[in-house]
């Protein structure tokens, strides 16, 4: 007990002098503490409003090796892109600021969501260029400038426009590539319209009974079932057969105008009008130049005058030119590519149907260069019942071919499916099938066409893929771009006197062997050691178009294009 009491003796008292010690003492550590404290999250807020408005670079604009520019968004890209302005260099004079800074703002949707054609609803207010990113402030309807996230709960603000006419001065420059909306409807994406009757959406038609037998003499006339086509409608709907991606997918607003050319002879009527009224239909207007349809020497009646007639309907957007002689279905082409005006020529066989939303996808890589040629999906189209089914149950392939010339067919490699962020992006195939693709006009004709010594039809897709890969240009497959195809498993008519020079398809391909093939011919004459002995032609004139577009070899071919589809094969030859 005397040891506690001396121990509290010790202990000062509490005194008015010791409280003011201390009250001093909490109070410098407060500053000290409360000082660091407030300094730090003032910063952290500065930080975080720095980030939202900070929208520089486009993390999802992406370059393929191949050169396919595409944008690959999602919602919050399309959000994010809302604020991405290009703006002009900061050593623009200011009077140049601010016309480049208006020209480049998007089209924006009201509230419903319709696009404004023409010009912008709302314009922002956009400062000039700094080298650190600013707020981007949009004037409300009360004229109230508010940054964007006060707008955020807006319904469809979009920064993506909806195709306009070409003379559009506002719509001109939006849209470079294509982007990808994860969600929401392409800008090219319409509604098909809802029908009802026989064949609609592509259902089968069956016949029973005696319109079955009556049916069997237009199978032996034309190749296809006459009865059934005639019970379908020119006008008829289609089912969706593209990938869903595809309709979501935004394309250039200012695309190249196209000519559909269809050649034909002696077709069937209802089949080859079916043809023009799908592509007139299904076809954006503003960039459908015409259709060229180009007959090769038919003598059936119905094709003369009738059609002539028939196609006034359509006021000057479907032109008829006619051969003043049979001239076969490679060199009628040339005559239409040729007679053609508009920057793009589509080549379609007169008994097709083309597809929901079927060009832009076509068109767009022909925008970004010239020098590509663009390939569809072919669908199939029963030539007994006019039903339509995806051909390649949603896998993707590409065009081959084996040594016998010989066209197959294959599943995209891993290779070039890696290449590609999305399975709804064109890809590249060393051929094609030779019957439905779209290129340049003019660039079509610097690779000198098709070969005019090629007669009839048949080994023009190898003369025409070869030339375009080796003299610099490419070939892409566009899965969003499907057309329907009849396939009929006969020929039901002659070729009059082109019939007479031998074997046409063995003749023709030895002409692309010996112009494009060099050494890698032999290949071909191993597996066809009868084609040797035919006479090819002059072949002159192909020899030196090779030698002015400075075109690469057909082993450059090989390894760089066509390796894992032919090149395997070699190595059993040696």
């Amino acid at each position: 007990m005397m040891k506690v009491a001396r121990v509290l003796k010790r202990v000062p008292r509490f005194t008015p002098a010791l409280a003011f010690k201390v009250g001093l003492v909490a109070a410098i550590l407060c500053l000290i503490l409360v000082i660091p404290i407030s300094f730090l999250s003032r910063n952290k807020l500065d930080l975080q409003e720095e980030q939202v408005y900070d929208h520089g670079k486009q993390e999802h604009q992406v370059e393929s090796p191949e050169g396919n520019a595409f944008d690959h968004g999602s919602d919050t890209d399309v959000k994010d892109h809302q604020q991405q302005i290009a703006l002009p260099e900061p050593q623009a004079d200011q009077d140049q600021v601010i016309p480049a800074v208006i020209d480049a703002v998007p089209l924006v949707r009201d509230e419903e969501g319709d696009a404004l054609p023409g010009h912008p609803k709302q314009r922002r207010n956009i400062p000039a260029p700094r080298k650190k990113a600013l707020p981007i402030l949009r004037e409300d309807p009360n004229g109230q400038m508010k940054p964007p996230q006060e707008n955020a709960n807006k319904k469809s603000v979009s920064s993506r426009p909806v195709p306009s006419d070409e003379n559009d001065p506002v719509t001109e420059n939006m849209l470079k590539v294509p982007f990808f909306k994860e969600g929401a409807l392409g800008n090219y994406e319409v509604t098909q319209e809802k029908r009802h009757g026989p064949g609609e959406n592509g259902v089968a038609v069956r016949l029973s009974g005696a319109d079955e037998a009556a049916a069997i003499g237009g199978n032996h006339e034309y190749g296809f079932n006459q009865v059934a086509s005639e019970r379908i409608s020119l006008d008829r709907s289609i089912p969706d057969t593209r990938p869903t991606e595809c309709k979501h997918w935004d394309y250039p607003t200012k695309l190249p105008k196209v000519a559909v050319v269809i050649a034909f002879h002696n077709e069937m009527w209802s089949t080859l009008l079916r043809t023009v009224h799908s592509v007139i239909n299904r076809t954006p207007p503003h960039l459908l130049d015409e259709v060229l349809m180009v007959d090769d020497f038919s003598d059936k009646e119905p094709l003369k005058k009738a059609l002539e007639e028939y196609i006034e309907r359509f006021k000057g957007k479907v032109r008829l030119i006619r051969n003043a002689e049979r001239e076969g279905l490679i060199r009628t082409r040339s005559n239409g590519a040729k007679s053609a005006k508009a920057e793009v020529i589509f080549f379609l066989d007169a008994h097709c149907e083309v597809g929901v939303n079927w060009l832009p996808p076509l068109l767009a890589p022909i925008a970004r260069d010239r020098t590509v040629m663009t390939v569809p999906v072919i669908d199939g189209i029963d030539s007994d019942t006019f039903e339509i089914h995806a051909q390649y149950q949603g896998k993707l392939f590409r065009g081959i071919f084996e040594w016998g010339l010989l066209y197959k067919e294959t599943e995209l490699p891993e290779k070039e499916q890696k290449r590609r962020q999305r399975t709804s992006e064109p890809y590249k195939s060393p051929t094609h099938a030779g019957g439905l693709f779209a290129i340049n006009r003019d660039y079509f004709l610097e690779l000198g066409g098709y070969d005019d010594g090629l007669l009839i039809w048949g080994g023009e897709q190898y003369e025409l893929s070869f030339k375009i890969w080796q003299c610099g240009g490419s070939i892409e497959w566009v899965p969003c771009s499907h057309i329907g195809h009849i396939y009929r498993g006969f020929m039901p008519y002659g070729f009059g006197k082109l019939s007479g020079k031998g074997p046409i398809v063995s003749l023709n391909l030895k002409r692309v062997a010996e112009v494009w093939m060099d050494e890698y011919k032999e290949y071909y004459y191993i597996r066809e050691p009868l084609v040797r002995a035919l006479d090819e032609g002059d072949i002159s004139k192909q020899k030196a178009i090779r030698e002015r577009l400075n075109c690469k070899s057909f082993k450059w071919y090989m390894e760089n294009v066509s390796m894992s589809s032919a090149l395997s094969r070699v190595r059993r030859f040696h």
